[in-house]
């Protein structure tokens, strides 16, 4: 419960700095961020872990990520990204970016719930959130949204969903 300034952070900007506009993504147990930094070509993004207090792995997309959404999983072993413009979704090991799965439709929102292992996505074809097993990678939940979703709806900004820390709730 301490905010620090760093200068080792892999930012961009050098000497720990990052850009404006970037995004930051938490673990359910908190115990892992994942940074993505907006406002650059490259597309940067790397984890920070608060158990050891380092930075971990970092890549570079070479894609702006202004649009980009991301979720970490409720133990800060994986993470899910959707690239802007993109439908798909990646999920990769944390925090080495090691790819582990690939899931199809999804162009919005993304989360992950923070007490269990479900992936959530937005597909704007059939307007449903669809959740999916992190285990097994089978989909499990579909829920009508109700109302008509275009793709990367700016009515999630850049596609944010977060899950309640006990998992009954999904914004």
């Amino acid at each position: 419960n301490l905010v620090t300034a760093r200068s080792d952070a892999p930012g961009s900007g050098g000497g720990g700095q990052i850009r404006n506009h970037s995004q930051i993504h938490r673990g359910g147990d908190r115990t892992r961020l994942y940074i993505l930094e907006s406002d650059i070509s490259s597309g940067p993004l790397f984890t920070y872990s608060a158990v050891s207090d380092t930075f971990g792995g970092s890549a570079q997309t070479d894609t702006f990520l202004d649009e980009a959404s991301a979720a970490v999983n409720r133990d800060g072993s994986l993470l899910g990204t959707r690239f802007g413009g993109q439908t798909g979704a990646s999920l990769d090991t944390a925090p080495a970016f090691n790819f582990v799965h690939s899931i199809g439709g999804i162009d919005s929102g993304i989360a992950f719930d923070a007490a269990q292992d479900r992936f959530y996505g937005i597909n704007s074809s059939t307007d449903q959130i669809i959740g999916y097993n992190t285990n097994t990678f089978s989909q499990n939940l579909v829920l009508q949204i109700g109302e008509d979703v275009s793709s990367g709806s700016s009515m999630f900004g850049p596609g944010t969903m977060a899950a309640s820390p006990d998992g009954r709730h999904l914004a």
